[in-house]
């Protein structure tokens, strides 16, 4: 199987213990809230939903046509749980606007999130979303989305579980609080390809999301993976510096770099644009290895 696979649409790779990045869209044009009680509606239901199928949901944005849940399944049942959610609430918005027809587009996509890297990326795009897209003027503000959970250190009981993320960043909570505003608002300032789907671009925005976490929180981040991916991060970064490797030590890491992101599900694509050469290179580099 084609592990970039595990990123799109029908074929999922459903599994206990999977963290996904579930997206859902109104079909066409349409909405899916068109008042306040629509909003409150969907969060009644999908905290029934968390309850009943024992999801951990870390962070979640309502937009007017679309949805962002970031969760973990603790059995193999993301199916249907994402049936029961959004077939209740088809249910409910067909007999209360008195219409026909899907309310949802038929499938919705589910990245499986493969590190802890592209988990925080994940969260920080999923709470940047309302802002970039203008329905709020302060990202910390939108009221349809788990981020006012990572925005005040009060440690409150919620059916989000906002302290998984935040724990990553600091045991502290106040200081995982400091820590992820701040992140958030340097993360405003990259640019972001709206063009792609969103999967792939927290792939990319992962890299640069790791850069602020290392100058926001550096040695203090209390995750030993992100601190390992740091270090990757940091590898990378001292390759590119050199645009020509001659030491056969520098391309035997340059090969290695590569191999651990074809691991990852990297593309040959973005591989070239990480490491700032062109195709051709990474697979001169890996089909050497092979011979």
């Amino acid at each position: 199987m084609d592990k970039r696979r595990l990123f799109y649409g029908r074929n999922k790779v459903i599994f206990a213990g999977g963290i996904y990045h579930i997206t859902q869209r109104a079909t066409g044009a349409e909405l899916l809230f068109l008042e306040q009680a629509d909003y409150l509606y969907m969060l009644h239901i999908l905290k029934e939903t968390v309850k009943k199928y024992n999801l951990d949901l870390f962070a979640f944005a309502l937009m007017p046509n679309h949805i962002h849940l970031l969760l973990r399944i603790n059995e193999e049942n993301l199916k249907e749980a994402m049936h029961n959610l959004f077939t209740r609430y088809g249910i409910y918005f067909n007999k209360k606007y008195q219409r026909k027809g899907h309310v949802f587009c038929s499938n919705y996509r589910a990245a499986l999130c493969l590190d802890d890297g592209y988990l925080l990326t994940a969260s920080l795009y999923i709470h940047a979303n309302p802002y970039r897209a203008k329905l709020t003027n302060s990202v910390f503000e939108y009221r349809w989305s788990s981020i006012n959970l990572y925005n005040k250190a009060d440690d409150r009981d919620a059916f989000i579980n906002y302290r998984f993320i935040l724990n990553m960043l600091n045991s502290d909570i106040d200081r995982a609080v400091k820590v992820y505003r701040e992140m958030m608002l340097d993360f405003l300032k990259l640019q972001i390809d709206t063009t792609s789907e969103p999967h792939a671009v927290i792939r990319k925005l992962k890299f640069s999301a790791i850069n602020i976490l290392q100058k926001i929180a550096g040695s203090k981040c209390a995750n030993k993976k992100l601190k390992q991916e740091m270090e990757f991060n940091n590898a990378i970064k001292g390759l590119t510096e050199r645009k020509k490797v001659f030491e056969p030590k520098e391309r035997e890491a340059r090969l290695f770099l590569i191999n651990q992101l074809l691991a990852n599900c990297y593309s040959v694509q973005e591989i070239a644009d990480l490491l700032q050469v062109n195709r051709t290179t990474i697979h001169r580099l890996v089909n050497k290895a092979k011979q």
